[in-house]
């Protein structure tokens, strides 16, 4: 009964943290400024958004890559590290005027090593109050978009977009391009063998698809139907182009081995397994995208992986990127048939797990 009410107590003050959550009577903006040979400048404004003035008695607390840092010279506050500078918290010192509502107050923080990314930014941000009520604080961070928040020690050329695109320009000159066959894609296929005689199959908007043995087979239908939607291809019976998917254990020993076939008035798809199965929707969706006209040759194509393992590690607690980004991340790594994903979502440098009723960790 005792661990009952306990739990019942800390949702209620998870609970009471969330709804004080809305009432800071802070709005708070973050700017890189400039990165020196090892630390960098950046700047946080803070502005009474409330009906009363902010005397000398709160604090504001945020999450950052766990370098060394400390405010400049003569700034109105102090910042301390509350665990290895990766939590760090920022109180008003002599300096410091109390905040009238309306007014804003810039603090001006230095940060050991060079500003890399968005990843730098500070994040997990509350205000806390005189009586240590805790209320969390969304920080607007602004681009980073000149040249002194992009130059980094040590680096002569900083990878910026200017650069980049002069490096690919080297390696893609203007004036040449190769546009490649109907079958150019990547991964590239292991086998692409075109009927001797010739021809083409014209994709009409309608496929007529046909899915055996549906009970292994039914996500991967889902996935066929979702895809070709995307690229303006409907699901008809009466369509007079069939487009047959089969899974055929006997075909190979590799389960991401598949056969692709382009015929007359029939597109073929037979996968040693599901993950075959998929392997082969995946290609023949990126010929279909490639080829505009869907005037596809008649061709047989044969495929298969070298390596079971195809993966990637995403790592948003040193790289943030927002939940749709990442929904549509993972969606091109499987067109690219990647089969693995490594997901850090927390690690020491933050916690990026979305925990709406801890503001300190929101």
């Amino acid at each position: 009964m005792k661990t009952i009410k306990r739990l019942i107590i800390c949702a209620l003050s998870m609970l009471s943290l969330s709804v004080a959550a809305q009432n800071a009577p802070v709005s708070v903006k973050w700017q890189m400024v400039e990165n020196y040979g090892r630390q960098y400048l950046s700047k946080f404004t803070f502005k009474n958004v409330s009906d009363k003035p902010l005397n000398a008695d709160w604090a504001f607390c945020y999450n950052k890559f766990s370098a060394a840092a400390r405010t400049a010279d003569g700034q109105p506050m102090n910042l301390e590290p509350i665990k290895n500078y990766n939590y760090c918290r920022l109180t008003p010192n002599g300096n410091y005027k109390t905040l009238q509502p309306g007014e804003e107050m810039t603090v001006e923080v230095l940060t050991g090593g060079s500003f890399r990314n968005v990843c730098d930014t500070p994040d997990g941000a509350h205000f806390v109050d005189k009586d240590g009520k805790v209320l969390a604080v969304k920080v607007e961070a602004a681009l980073a978009d000149g040249p002194k928040q992009s130059s980094m020690y040590g680096f002569a050329n900083y990878p910026d977009g200017e650069y980049m695109y002069a490096e690919n320009a080297i390696s893609n000159p203007e004036g040449v391009t190769y546009n490649g066959d109907a079958f150019d894609i990547f991964p590239t296929p292991k086998q692409v063998v075109l009927e001797k005689k010739g021809g083409e199959i014209v994709i009409p908007d309608k496929l007529n698809v046909a899915v055996a043995g549906l009970v292994y087979l039914a996500g991967a239908k889902d996935y066929l139907e979702e895809r070709l939607q995307r690229i303006g291809i409907a699901i008809d019976a009466n369509s007079k182009v069939k487009l047959s998917v089969e899974m055929r254990p006997s075909i190979s020993t590799n389960a991401d081995y598949y056969e692709l076939t382009f015929g007359k008035k029939e597109i073929k798809i037979v996968g040693q397994s599901r993950e075959g199965v998929l392997n082969g929707i995946k290609t023949l969706v990126a010929v279909l995208e490639r080829n505009e006209s869907r005037a596809i040759p008649l061709a047989q194509i044969t495929d298969y992986s070298d390596f079971a393992y195809r993966g990637m590690m995403l790592d948003v607690s040193r790289n943030f990127i927002s939940y749709e980004e990442m929904l549509a991340l993972i969606d091109d790594l499987a067109a690219y048939k990647i089969n693995r994903f490594h997901f850090h979502f927390s690690d020491d440098e933050a916690w990026r797990h979305d925990a709406r009723r801890v503001a300190q960790f929101h």
